[in-house]
């Protein structure tokens, strides 16, 4: 959960600090939230292509994962599944290849994106905090933006 205490638009020309104040709590719904916009963006974390492929083709865990799509979906504007990984890491088994396109389906039914990073490294996992920090901010200070 973050709280949020400042930003600009992404328009705006000035650099900006955005103080983030982290608080570790368990959410109903999701894995990262801003705090008070939880309906604008939730974020759903994965922490492999082996746990994606667990939880799409596998009975009980198929059942429970499209649970959470469905909350992720009723409860927020913008739901976001977050793998940590590499796209190429979606594909290498066989079973992975499958789970891809049952991956690919249950977004596309649930209207939920997909956001892979890499988190190897020190430096990959604070470069995917700062991404998914980024991502709620934007989504919290301008909602769901039509294309």
């Amino acid at each position: 959960m973050v709280m949020l205490d400042a930003a600009y638009p992404a328009t705006d020309k000035r650099r900006t600090t955005v103080s983030i104040h982290v608080v570790k709590k368990a959410l109903k719904t999701g894995d990262y939230a801003i705090q008070g916009y939880e309906d604008r963006c939730l974020v759903e974390r994965k922490g492999s292509a082996r746990e994606i492929a667990k939880n799409t083709m596998h009975g009980k865990d198929r059942q429970r994962f499209e649970r959470e799509l469905v909350r992720l979906k009723e409860e927020t504007a913008a739901p976001v599944l977050l793998m940590e990984g590499w796209p190429s890491q979606l594909l290498e088994e066989q079973e992975s290849a499958v789970a891809v396109d049952a991956l690919i389906r249950l977004l596309s039914m649930y209207g939920t994106e997909l956001l892979l990073v890499p988190s190897n490294t020190l430096r990959q996992r604070r470069a995917a905090g700062e991404w998914v920090a980024r991502l709620l901010i934007n989504r919290a200070t301008h909602g769901n933006i039509p294309e």
